[in-house]
């Protein structure tokens, strides 16, 4: 019950749609966590139910699991579900681990054997409804949208964790009937995901023309002399008893006693994420235990204008990439997944820390330089170090037009200093400053560490310094660590490994403008948490290429090629324009061939 006394909206949610389809969302690249298990299904379920909680905060909450076992309608027909393939052993292993969470979150579980999870969502359903409390149906089911009506309605799981509310109209305009036809609609398609079998030779035309006619299913065949042609009519007549069968096998069991007196049983005041987070951290989740509901929002790509040049994962051949940096199974994703499945989503465990190896917390130390001696003392300090991180910031994503706005600089974790060489209400450093301390550090003995270090040499080369230390690439690296992570991002690689958020661009920077609009206070803090974020992975990274023997691939075959790469992207691949203007008229007639033929 609400505080207002109005009953809460109660939301049910369909456990083992969101779990098969997290699971086959990674089925090609599947997560694992620490002790080498799969937990995909696991990891996407939560990340799915955090996105929900954060958008829709429900205050009534039930989680339904289908029975263990065997059920009525198996009873009914020996041949329901027969065709369905063997549920993956490490599929089923991951539910215990989703309720073992559920539990600790304090969420609501409701089973009952001999029924499916359809059988209590309508059941809890047909209860609200006779109570006109609302009702929110979280599946993607088609069987489960005959609930919708009054105060019921369904939610809909649509890609990149959106929600789409279907009421009967929404019904009606995807499925071409009414809720309370959907039975009559299945019993004459069939269901082949159930083994359900309908009325052969009757298909999803023939279905809605005949109940546009006749209107039910009883209808139908109470006018039978009425259907033409003849051959529809005998279709209809032979499968007569097939079509009884399949409404008995797809009416739901709405009236199953749930051992509860009230549906106020299931108010849920919060996620009791503190319970849960040992858990995720148990199977590699570090993102899921530290960022509860918020880890479940999607980074947003970059914009123009963000130093945060795109992080692609590599694709050609080492080294090459592409321009790809969605979390969830977005970019460089499996192949599209159902559509309760997250377009895209954060490797659990494949090239986290153990815990034990995590870097501990470190206070962060920024600061804003913005004179030459202050910058050479830093330079000093770099070179003294042996090893820095560098970031730039500048007006463009495209880093062979882009201009310099300012750079950053971290020597040590939590220790970095941005030099504006743009900036709206302070002054800043002059280029030509810049340019003599910065060549003093690309010409020194120390090790520049970068993410992304392709677009950073582009705009250094674009000021006229050519960086020739050794280089540290942490997005190579962690793709070298594992090459089928769905994102190398520097968000993603800060989360997954170190378990830190930093800022993103959209928040600090107006639609329209770019980053030199930034205030220096606020320019300051994203500029040194990107160095800072930076120097961090390459701390973790360098030991972990060591530690599994790729050390010298990485420093002998893939850092070399990062400014070959840089000088080939710089002078481009000569085309000959009118070659390629007549071989694209070839095609094009080509092509008209085709489509004639087709």
């Amino acid at each position: 019950m609400s505080e207002n006394g109005r009953q809460s909206p109660l939301y049910i949610l369909d456990v083992y749609a969101i779990v098969y389809r997290s699971y086959f969302a990674f089925l090609s690249r599947p997560l694992r966590n620490p002790s080498g298990q799969n937990v995909s299904a696991v990891y996407g379920f939560f990340k799915f139910l955090f996105s929900l909680f954060e958008q829709r905060r429900p205050e009534a909450f039930a989680a339904v699991f289908d029975s263990k076992g065997k059920t009525f309608r198996h009873e009914m027909y020996d041949a329901y579900k027969a065709t369905r393939q063997k549920t993956p052993e490490d599929l089923i292993a991951q539910v215990p681990v989703v309720e073992e969470i559920l539990t600790a979150l304090g969420v609501p579980m409701l089973r009952r054997e001999g029924y499916e999870a359809d059988d209590v969502i309508a059941t809890l359903a047909r209860r609200c409804r006779a109570e006109g409390r609302e009702c929110y149906v979280i599946s993607g089911d088609k069987d489960l949208l005959q609930l919708v009506g009054g105060s019921v309605r369904a939610l809909r799981p649509q890609e990149g964790f959106v929600f789409r509310e279907l009421g009967p109209a929404e019904v009606v305009e995807e499925w071409g009937v009414t809720p309370e036809r959907i039975l009559d609609y299945l019993s004459l398609t069939g269901d082949a995901s159930d083994n359900v079998p309908g009325v052969r030779g009757i298909g999803d035309k023939t279905a809605l023309k005949l109940l546009g006619q006749f209107k039910t299913l009883e209808d139908i065949y109470a006018s039978l002399d009425e259907v033409k042609p003849d051959s529809l009519k005998a279709k209809l007549e032979a499968g007569r008893d097939d079509a009884a069968l399949s409404r008995k096998l797809i009416t739901l069991a709405d009236g199953i006693d749930l051992g509860m007196a009230s549906l106020d049983e299931l108010c849920l005041a919060r996620l009791d994420k503190a319970a849960a987070a040992p858990l995720f951290m148990r199977e590699g989740m570090r993102s899921l235990a530290v960022g509860g509901a918020a880890a479940a929002a999607q980074p947003a790509p970059p914009q123009a204008g963000t130093a945060r040049a795109p992080k692609p994962a590599p694709s050609a051949g080492p080294g090459l990439f592409d321009e790809s940096g969605d979390e969830s199974g977005g970019a460089s994703a499996p192949a599209t997944p159902p559509a309760a499945a997250p377009a895209s989503a954060i490797s659990a465990a494949s090239t986290a820390a153990p815990e034990s190896e995590r870097q501990p917390a470190v206070e962060t130390a920024y600061a804003c330089i913005n004179t030459e001696e202050s910058l050479a003392s830093l330079v000093d300090a770099c070179i003294a170090a042996g090893a820095a991180a560098f970031d730039t910031e500048t007006d463009s994503l495209d880093s062979l037009s882009a201009h310099i706005v300012g750079f950053s600089l971290s020597k040590a974790a939590g220790e970095s200093f941005y030099v504006p060489i743009i900036s709206p209400n302070a002054a800043a450093l002059p280029i030509e400053a810049a340019q003599r301390q910065l060549g003093r550090l690309f010409s020194s003995e120390a090790l520049i560490v970068g993410h992304n270090l392709k677009y950073d040499l582009h705009v250094m080369r674009g000021i006229g310094l050519a960086v020739r230390n050794k280089l540290f690439d942490t997005m190579v690296a962690a793709w070298i660590l594992d090459a089928e992570s769905n994102s190398f991002s520097l968000e993603s690689l800060s989360e997954r490994i170190l378990g830190l958020s930093g800022i993103t661009f959209e928040s600090i920077v107006e639609k329209g403008n770019t980053f030199d609009s930034v205030p220096i206070e606020t320019a300051t803090r994203y500029a040194a948490e990107d160095a800072d974020f930076t120097f961090r992975l390459y701390l973790y990274l360098k030991d972990e290429l060591a530690r599994q023997g790729l050390d010298g691939i990485f420093r002998d075959l893939e850092m070399p090629l990062v400014p070959v790469l840089a000088g080939m992207e710089e002078k481009g691949i000569v085309v000959n324009s009118g070659e390629l203007r007549a071989y694209g008229v070839e095609l094009e007639a080509a092509l008209a061939d085709i489509e004639k033929q087709a």
